[in-house]
């Protein structure tokens, strides 16, 4: 008799409240949205979409099977998957939430993958106070001039540890931040404290596909 594995849950869902409406997207069940975020929007404040749910990847050593990528960079290899080379050589893969249909899994180095990349939170962030988020909590200078399109950083964020990839909304940078789940309290409260300083809203998967279109 087959089982399905049920659908994981994000560290970060007890903080950022956003209704009822679920959409199940790569093993993992995320807020669908409130419907009323336009792309117009994603430019203004500190928005941010909880991913924490989905699944994501992370290789020990070299995976010759996708090329040469330098290291700090991140590519699009695989339709809908974005993978990065950390300093330490290890890549990471991360499906894009902009994409309406990634690819449906990734088993490059599936038996070198680290269980414990997957299990910490995920967010997605957008806005012009992403600026003044990096600016108050980050150790190194990550405003666009600086930190390009599809790089990527591992550094610190409000005094804990994170991956930081750049991966623009169209004109809007956007940023996805990972880090330890035992820090996602932490991380929520900094993040809702800049929202009602500077505004902005917390979107759903719809919602951010919403504005990745136009």
């Amino acid at each position: 008799m087959s089982t399905v594995a049920p659908l994981r849950a994000s560290p970060l869902s007890q903080y950022w409240p956003i209704g009822d409406a679920r959409t199940a997207w790569q093993g993992g069940e995320l807020p669908e949205g409130s419907g009323d975020f336009t792309a117009a929007a994603a430019g203004d404040g500190l928005n941010v979409a909880d991913l924490s749910a989905a699944a994501r990847f992370r290789f020990a050593g070299s995976t010759p099977e996708l090329g040469l990528i330098d290291a700090g960079r991140v590519v699009e290899p695989v339709p809908g998957w974005l993978v990065g080379r950390l300093p330490g050589n290890d890549l990471i893969a991360l499906p894009s939430p902009l994409k309406t249909e990634p690819a449906p899994g990734f088993a490059t180095g599936a038996e070198r993958q680290d269980p414990g990349f997957g299990h910490g939170y995920w967010i997605y962030a957008v806005g012009q106070a992403t600026a003044q988020m990096f600016a108050h909590g980050c150790d190194i200078d990550l405003r666009p001039g600086s930190f390009g399109n599809r790089q990527l950083r591992q550094t610190t964020l409000f005094r804990t540890a994170v991956l930081i990839v750049r991966d623009d909304l169209g004109e809007v940078p956007g940023y996805h931040i990972l880090g330890c789940c035992s820090y996602a309290h932490h991380i929520a409260g900094m993040v809702l404290d800049l929202q009602q300083a500077a505004g902005g809203q917390v979107m759903g998967l719809a919602d951010l596909r919403r504005a990745a279109r136009y």
